[in-house]
């Protein structure tokens, strides 16, 4: 499944750092045809692992982005911030991904603020990005 491979290639370059070329290659090779089944942890521990490893995979990184987009909403704040730091990390240009994500940021943050003004009890919003809410 798409997790799993996620899985194996988070765990790959966790442990054996930046020459897992053979793996990530069969890796990539299998997945890229599946990238529109990825969840936000999917994507996040993806592209964290390939960043991480220094393995080259563009079109990993560029097949990434419409699911990216797509499932910005249900990415939490650890998922974003591993997958914008691995787009920045490999150098990928992916101006729509960091776009999208700031546009979540501050819809998120003026929920908050919002939410804050009118309800003492807090945001109950239910967007995971929105970090206000504890």
């Amino acid at each position: 499944s798409v997790q799993e491979c996620a899985n194996i290639v988070w765990s790959f370059a966790k442990e054996f750092g930046s020459d897992p070329s053979v793996l990530l290659d069969a890796i990539l090779n299998e997945l890229t045809p599946k990238l529109h089944q990825c969840n936000a942890q999917d994507i996040a521990n993806t592209v964290w692992a390939y960043a991480t490893a220094d393995h080259s995979a563009p079109a990993l990184f560029n097949g990434m982005i419409p699911t990216v987009i797509k499932t910005l909403d249900k990415f939490d704040s650890q998922n974003l911030a591993n997958t914008l730091w691995a787009y920045a990390t490999v150098k990928h240009s992916a101006p729509q991904v960091f776009d999208a994500a700031a546009a979540a940021a501050l819809t998120a943050t003026a929920t908050a603020i919002t939410s804050s003004a009118t309800n003492s009890s807090g945001n109950n919003s239910g967007n995971k990005l929105d970090t206000f809410n504890s």
